[in-house]
């Protein structure tokens, strides 16, 4: 059964998606301090397609975050490929997707400095408890779906949408479930 709700009017939103996702790319910029200057790299986290994943941690507001450092491609190509994806990261705004902090271009590498999620991927979860109780696999799915149907109202497909490519935000076997490794 469908339910559609009225909102009253001081219940309106201030802004819509669209125009929050705009603010919100207005304010992510290509920091134009060093990186070693702000962060202290610390442990590495994993390694996926484009790049490695270190933790980091912010000096100024001493902040744990993950930073993600993807060499740039000299290939012309593949370079206007990875400016198109990391502008659809600055565009995504969405409590089921990890969050681009800020980034940084130094030399042939980007550093996309993200949200740093403490939790296991859901894959590494299936692993180990095996079966999901059904209101946990039911929780599960709906994160992915409004994580997906964000990406999709963008604009953008997430071309490898599979149980390691999402993570739980924390240790805690009922945290948030977000999309990652976008890029």
């Amino acid at each position: 059964v469908m339910r559609t709700f009225r909102r009253a009017e001081s219940e309106r939103p201030l802004l819509s998606p669209a125009k929050s996702s705009i603010l919100r790319a207005s304010l992510i910029r290509a920091n134009a301090c060093r990186f070693a200057d702000r962060y202290d790299v610390q442990k590495p986290i994993g390694e996926g397609t484009f790049g490695r994943v270190h933790r980091c941690v912010d000096n100024l507001g001493r902040a744990s975050r993950a930073v993600k450092r993807i060499p740039i491609p000299e290939d012309t190509e593949r370079h206007a490929a990875l400016k198109v994806e990391v502008a659809a990261l600055v565009m995504l705004d969405h409590p089921h997707i990890v969050r681009l902090i800020e980034y940084f271009v130094e030399g042939n590498e980007l550093l996309l400095v993200m949200e740093l999620l403490q939790g296991p991927s859901l894959g590494y979860r299936m692993q180990e408890i095996g079966r999901f109780p059904e209101e946990l696999a039911s929780r599960c799915v709906r994160h992915m779906l409004k994580a997906l149907f964000c990406c999709h109202c963008q604009g953008i497909a997430h071309n490898d949408v599979s149980p390691e490519n999402f993570r739980f935000q924390t240790e805690q076997l009922h945290s948030s479930l977000k999309a990652s490794r976008l890029v």
